[in-house]
């Protein structure tokens, strides 16, 4: 580069940069730009060869449009796949939050069929267009309060197993959703929804989904405890490529008192709960379903210790 600019803990610009290599000029780039705090660098060339791909090159560019913006480009390219591109964008920001978009488009030569069943449809081979889209975000409203919210799209069910193998064995079903939070000593809060956006799984909705529970405290100086969870979830059940759903509504409320005690060295924990669950309807059709449990019981425990005095040093160390 025949300029640089260093602002530190932010960034580096380069100006009229040019990639040299045995004396010879291969590569010449007007302007670049290096966040010094990012997780990738600004170029990135991955070549090799696999049986599922060909041979291959992964690229990519790291860009930063200013410290709240930053991201990189991708071009790929496999033998036996075809073309592929993306954009990565990562944010931040003390009045939105902070998140991730990740896209990808590849043209690909051997794609599955995502039209035939299951059993056949990664045996029959065709050109498509295919892509992803994923955007994750989190907000957090105060030190109790949060907002996540999750949004991916996929063209079809084998597109993160042909290119993103890592994230497939991580997830091999991708969720859509969005979960308020909120979380005190005594009490924790949540309400979530979550939502199909691909029609080849099957998912099970959360269209709404609200959670309340309370951990266990001293009732008084009694040193008697008592907890409690409630929930209350609409189910809607999607199977794959149909338009049959099934809808179920759940109200579940779980109570239990318990009265710790010690005696020499070990710990009793005594303790009676109950739970009552209402559904609109059950498998067979039948509505308004209410069911009660109760239970009981004693943990029991404790701990045997002993302290030995060692000197020297063990292992060397």
């Amino acid at each position: 580069a025949k300029k640089v600019t260093i602002y530190f803990n932010d960034r580096i610009v380069a100006h009229n940069c040019e990639v040299m290599v045995l004396d010879q000029s291969i590569f010449k780039l007007p302007r670049l730009t290096l966040p010094l705090d990012a997780h990738h660098g600004p170029f990135s060339f991955r070549p090799g060869y696999s049986s599922r791909w060909g041979a291959y090159a992964l690229m990519s560019k790291g860009f930063s449009i200013n410290k709240y913006i930053r991201g990189k480009v991708r071009y790929d390219y496999r033998a036996k796949r075809g073309h592929a591109t993306g954009v990565d964008l990562n944010y931040t920001s003390s009045h939105i939050g902070s998140g991730a978009v990740r896209t990808y488009y590849a043209w690909d030569k051997r794609s599955p069929n995502a039209k035939l069943s299951d059993a056949i449809a990664e045996s029959t081979l065709i050109e498509d267009d295919r892509y992803r889209v994923k955007w994750q975000h989190r907000l957090d409203l105060d030190q109790h309060t949060n907002l996540i919210m999750e949004y991916n799209n996929l063209h079809d069910k084998y597109f993160l197993k042909d290119f993103f193998s890592g994230e497939y064995e991580a997830e091999t079903d991708p969720e859509t959703y969005a979960a308020l939070t909120h979380n005190r000593d005594n009490f924790g809060l949540l309400l979530n929804a979550e939502k199909r956006i691909d029609h080849f799984y099957d998912r099970i909705e959360k269209l709404p989904e609200a959670r309340f529970v309370w951990n266990p405290q001293e009732i008084g100086n009694t040193n008697l405890y008592y907890r409690n969870e409630t929930s209350a979830i609409h189910f809607n059940r999607k199977r794959a490529h149909s338009d049959n759903d099934d809808d179920v509504t759940r109200l579940d409320v779980f109570n239990e008192v318990n009265y710790p005690l010690r005696y020499a060295q070990v710990n009793f924990n005594p303790y009676v709960n109950a739970r009552q669950n209402y559904y609109s309807k059950n498998a067979s059709g039948k509505e308004d379903i209410t069911r009660s449990v109760f239970g009981g019981g004693v943990d029991v425990s404790t701990r045997f210790y002993r302290i030995f005095d060692v000197q020297g040093e063990p292992l060397g160390m």
